[in-house]
């Protein structure tokens, strides 16, 4: 697992913009927000080459069980939004700015 300190300054990075905490982030809510604040680290974690199965089990370390097909829509949802709204995409870029 290689890639475990990216996907955490993702969830560092994610957290900070929206506000939340991770208990927030990872707690089973289908409040917009929240899933589209977890759409949005499974699509930072993707574009870094991270693959569905380790984003699995980092989220897995942070007691958030989900499906392999639920990360892959929730990258399909993030994609679609990305292209279709230019602040999402300007978020996106800045959070996947990593020291």
């Amino acid at each position: 697992m290689i890639k475990e300190y990216i996907y955490k300054k993702f969830v560092n990075n994610v957290l900070s913009h929206m506000k939340i905490t991770s208990d927030d982030l990872f707690e089973r809510s289908k409040e917009r927000h929240l899933v589209l604040g977890r759409q949005l680290l499974f699509l930072l974690c993707n574009e870094r080459g991270m693959s569905n199965v380790e984003i699995q089990k980092y989220l897995e370390r942070s007691d958030f069980k989900i499906d392999l097909p639920s990360i892959a829509y929730g990258i399909k949802k993030a994609k679609e939004i990305r292209k279709q709204d230019r602040d999402f995409n300007t978020i996106f870029t800045t959070l996947n700015e990593i020291d």
